[in-house]
């Protein structure tokens, strides 16, 4: 009965291993999602601002994105990769910002 029980514990803790993997790979999703979600609703008025050329220059741009960057890292909904992405969504919008600064 002890080698029965001792493989139904590994059977057991694989399965808890595999159920935990799939619990930790959905909340990564959710939370890239929510911090996706709070970046596009939170950089809204930065966006409309440039649409209607309120920014002199795209240092002054710049400085609005970098306001935003420190807002959001207050901010943000907490996660396991809300840096990257909040870095990646800034430095994005200067990179679009730059072709219309351009033109």
């Amino acid at each position: 009965m002890g080698e029965a029980v001792a493989e139904y514990e590994g059977i057991l803790e694989t399965k808890a291993e595999e159920m935990m993997e799939r619990l930790r790979g959905e909340n990564e999703e959710e939370s890239r999602l929510m911090t996706e979600q709070f970046l596009q609703e939170n950089f809204a008025e930065v966006t409309r601002k440039l649409r209607e050329q309120k920014f002199s220059s795209y240092e002054e741009f710049e400085q609005e994105v970098a306001h935003f960057e420190t807002f959001s890292f207050d901010n943000c909904p907490p996660g396991p990769m809300r840096k990257e992405l909040i870095l990646e969504f800034t430095s994005r919008a200067k990179s679009d910002a730059a072709s219309f600064f351009i033109s």
